[in-house]
């Protein structure tokens, strides 16, 4: 039923007005060797959101990208003007203590999107304290495979407005994911796996409090108090609440976004 009003109901229309514009989205999508013409369907998902208009979209691509300067242009010809601001960040290969994979890349994207924001004025600043504001951008994270329904933001703005304040920055928010791209070209065994995986999380992970998965999001404010992502670690999703508990000493529950989130199935050449 909850997913069935999500659907159908326009947050944004049901959030205060002075609030519900202060509110910002960055959406941070590592990327390595995918095909450009991936990234700008997952990329085309977020640009038909309703409020569009507050993401800041980061690219995160590997200093041994192929291609980086060609995916750059066509990305920047597609959405120049899609988002409130579009940032590229290149994640330099060899750094000591790091592990390449989605931890190193997304922990560095975020970090130049924050820089970014500081500089171009969306972050305001106190000149005396010189303390960042952060109580109202939310940071989510996706895979190069995926697909938002264009309320999610919408829904992402309402489910953090309307937790309670003490609560509101230790809480990851986490939306229902189905392994359906593409998924009717896949083996069986991955088929099952996909369809087993979505209500693992469903009935488990989220309810559970357990971990986040691929596509998640949280407040700027735990992102930074959490020191970002470790990029010790190759997987980000299935750590990242612990290292939030560890650097911040607080519980950090995960919330349900009533809106299903679209991924690409885990698979491999031959399986």
């Amino acid at each position: 039923w909850k997913m069935i009003r999500s659907f159908n109901t326009s947050y944004y229309d049901e959030l205060d007005p002075e609030v519900r514009d202060k509110i910002q989205h960055i959406v941070v999508m590592p990327t390595y060797k995918e095909p450009v013409e991936l990234l700008i369907e997952t990329m085309s998902s977020v640009s038909n959101q309703t409020i569009a208009h507050q993401i800041v979209f980061v690219v995160g691509m590997e200093e041994k990208t192929p291609m980086q300067a060609e995916k750059k242009r066509k990305i920047r010809e597609r959405f120049g003007t899609a988002f409130k601001a579009l940032v590229f960040a290149v994640h330099p290969s060899g750094v000591p203590g790091e592990i390449p994979g989605a931890c190193s890349n997304r922990n560095y994207a975020a970090r130049a999107a924050v820089k970014y924001m500081i500089m171009k004025g969306l972050l305001e600043v106190d000149p005396d304290t010189k303390e960042v504001e952060l109580d109202f951008t939310t940071c989510t994270v996706c895979d190069a495979d995926t697909t938002f329904y264009y309320r999610y933001f919408e829904n992402l703005s309402w489910c953090f407005l309307n937790e309670p304040p003490e609560t509101r920055y230790t809480v990851c928010f986490q939306s229902p994911l189905f392994y359906n791209i593409t998924l009717d070209e896949r083996w069986f065994f991955t088929r099952a796996m996909g369809i087993i995986r979505s209500y693992f999380m469903v009935g488990f992970l989220i309810g559970g409090d357990i971990n986040t998965m691929s596509i998640y999001s949280m407040s700027l404010r735990l992102l930074v108090e959490g020191q970002f992502f470790h990029p010790g670690y190759q997987m980000d999703d299935i750590i990242y609440t612990l290292s939030a508990m560890r650097a911040t000493g607080d519980r950090i529950r995960i919330r349900t976004i009533d809106i299903p989130t679209l991924s690409g199935p885990t698979s491999g050449t031959s399986m």
